[in-house]
């Protein structure tokens, strides 16, 4: 298992010249990944998935070294002797089917500091995943998961846009320190079990489920008339159906420049998620909105 370890497989890698050590490397690194899925050992995973991509982008530094093969020469006439066969092999008889080939080729073809932020991006992706699969959504975390906090600057333009926060319904007790709403609900106290009313901030728990469940139950209280104003803190995932369903109702959305840093358990700015963000206004003052959230990024005024 010491090939799939990070600098391993790249010195491993590295000094192997032949097209077989690198798909030996290769098979060894798939066979590996599905031991470790079977086991549900996410690192063993991610570093196998990871030793398969490096073992691929060698193979294409190895094909564009290769001399071209070239096809045998056809025979004049039966029973002649044709052109020479070329004695350098093709990829297909190498074992190289044309879609190694094609994945090969492309992941050589990227720049090397692309390509290992390419990698850093996928471990970081993996290991977000595998803490999530162990990790509750807490309810009560302002931001979803893992103890992160929203950094106040982003909490005082949500208060500036509705002239205060009534209610925080996804929160804790650290987080209140910044958001001072009159109401909050934290995991212990469960917000999807209350009723909600006024100006809402809400950063709800990422969770699939969760994420959802909170957004429906501000649109029900917003179409009730209960919830005045709300501004919604959530990634920019609009791809999904929670997101399409809280812009549905939204008359403005800021997407912030960059990634937000959100606030560790020590109130200190430490975690970085691994995509963008959206704020999106649920309310009448869209012009507030704007004009306290335009600091952060361009503004869309959804229109219906």
């Amino acid at each position: 298992m010491d090939l799939i370890r990070y600098e391993a497989a790249k010195q491993a890698l590295a000094a192997y010249r032949t097209v077989d050590d690198v798909k030996d490397f290769r098979d060894k690194a798939i066979a590996i990944k599905a031991y470790a899925r079977q086991a549900k050992d996410k690192t063993l995973e991610c570093d196998a998935a990871e030793a398969r991509l490096r073992s691929e982008r060698r193979l294409g530094e190895l094909i564009k070294e290769m001399p071209k093969a070239k096809p045998p020469g056809k025979a004049k006439e039966i029973g002649a002797i044709g052109a020479p066969i070329s004695d350098v092999p093709t990829l297909e008889e190498q074992g190289i089917d044309k879609h190694l080939a094609k994945a090969a080729r492309t992941a050589a073809g990227v720049p090397e500091e692309e390509f290992e932020a390419i990698l850093e991006e996928h471990r970081e992706r993996q290991q977000a995943v595998s803490l999530a699969s162990i990790t509750k959504p807490h309810v009560g975390n302002n931001s979803g998961e893992m103890q992160w906090y929203t950094p106040p600057e982003f909490i005082e333009a949500a208060r500036q846009t509705m002239g205060g926060i009534d209610l925080d319904p996804a929160s804790a007790e650290l987080p209140q320190q910044l958001v001072k709403a009159e109401r909050y609900y934290t995991a212990e106290t469960n917000g999807l079990d209350k009723k909600w009313s006024g100006r809402v901030w809400m950063n709800p728990p990422y969770g699939t489920d969760l994420i959802r469940d909170f957004i429906r139950k501000l649109i029900e209280h917003v179409n009730a008339g209960d919830v005045t104003e709300a501004v919604v803190l959530v990634n920019n995932a609009t791809d999904t159906a929670w997101f399409q369903m809280l812009a549905d109702v939204a008359v403005a959305i800021c997407f912030p420049k960059g990634r937000i840093k959100y606030l560790d358990s020590t109130g200190e700015p430490a975690n970085m998620p691994l995509q963008g963000q959206a704020f999106l206004y649920l309310g009448s003052n869209s012009k507030a909105f704007r004009k306290c959230f335009r600091q952060f990024g361009f503004i869309v005024e959804v229109k219906r």
